[in-house]
């Protein structure tokens, strides 16, 4: 049969090998039937793994039959995120608020939440309660005032916040 010009796959129906094995006898053809680098190397390693493993399977007596161990009895973890708002209230469930704020607030508030390691809405609602809390005379009256009525409304629609 003559090879020049034939595909791979004609080769290999006709002699009955798979068409790897076409390339891989065309490959050593065409070195002089030398073995590349990296077959010379795996065949090495196979044979130093075959001398390892008849060397183990002497040094080793048989082992007695092994028992086969009693599952573990674990208890099934609890699936998703554990609640982080406040009082263990899922975040999802609290009020949201849309803020617009200047690119050097927001990138201030974003690196203090990055530093610190506090969500931001962590840090706005710490800022606004400081805030609230340094407020004095008349003024926090009316704050607590306006918040009672507002908090009251709020958790109408929000039962689920708390």
């Amino acid at each position: 049969m003559a090879v020049a010009g034939a595909f791979q796959a004609d080769i290999a129906q006709a002699v009955g090998i798979s068409q790897r094995g076409v390339g891989l006898v065309l490959k050593r053809l065409r070195n002089d039937g030398r073995l590349t680098a990296k077959q010379d190397a795996a065949r090495k390693r196979l044979a130093l793994d075959r001398s390892y493993l008849g060397n183990l399977t002497k040094a080793v007596p048989p082992a007695e039959p092994v028992q086969p161990a009693e599952p573990v009895k674990r208890r099934a973890a609890g699936a998703g995120r554990k609640p982080a708002g406040p009082d263990g209230v899922l975040v999802r469930n609290l009020p949201g608020l849309m803020l617009r704020l200047s690119p050097v607030a927001l990138a201030n508030l974003k690196a203090l939440s990055a530093v610190q390691g506090i969500p931001v809405w962590r840090l706005v609602d710490g800022f606004v309660t400081r805030h609230i809390d340094a407020l004095t005379g008349e003024l926090a009256e009316d704050v607590q005032r306006l918040a009672k009525h507002e908090l009251a409304r709020i958790r109408a629609d929000y039962p689920e916040a708390g």
